[in-house]
């Protein structure tokens, strides 16, 4: 449970991305800030004491499908950015790791949904570590926008 506040008070002070005046990245700073707040609040909740184990597992279940749609939407953006990837001035090997890194991303919606449906919240916590590494592996390594997230 540790390992999940530290996931999740990391995700909070994550910084959003920069925009450089284009809509599909204004988008995504925008979808991304919401998927931190939706981390956020889940974080909240493993340390509500006004809620029971069964109320937080609903909630978390409830904050598992809004990832999914922040996920889905946020994924959609850089599907559109995938078509101007030549402005995001990405050449070979990182142009090649965005695309790759682009469709690792959309595969997480499908996941979260998944918890969801099964309610099984112990996935929850592994999942988000694999979504930050495929947001580190991006803005580090391809974007290089310095930003690094803790699990």
């Amino acid at each position: 449970m540790k390992n999940l506040l530290v996931l999740f008070v990391a995700v909070f002070f994550i910084t959003s991305c920069a925009t450089n005046e284009k809509t599909a990245q204004t988008a995504h700073a925008k979808k991304f800030d919401t998927l931190k707040g939706v981390m956020h609040d889940m974080n909240n909740i493993v340390f509500e004491r006004y809620y029971n184990a069964i109320e937080r597992d609903d909630l978390k279940i409830e904050y598992s499908k809004e990832m999914a749609s922040v996920i889905r939407d946020l994924s959609s953006n850089i599907k559109k950015a995938q078509k101007r990837v030549d402005e995001l001035k990405l050449t070979g090997d990182k142009k090649a790791e965005f695309l790759a890194l682009s469709k690792e991303l959309g595969s997480f919606a499908p996941k979260f949904d998944e918890i969801a449906r099964t309610y099984n919240t112990k996935k929850i916590e592994p999942t988000m570590i694999q979504l930050i590494h495929v947001c580190n592996k991006c803005h580090v390594k391809v974007l290089q926008t310095g930003e690094i997230y803790e699990e």
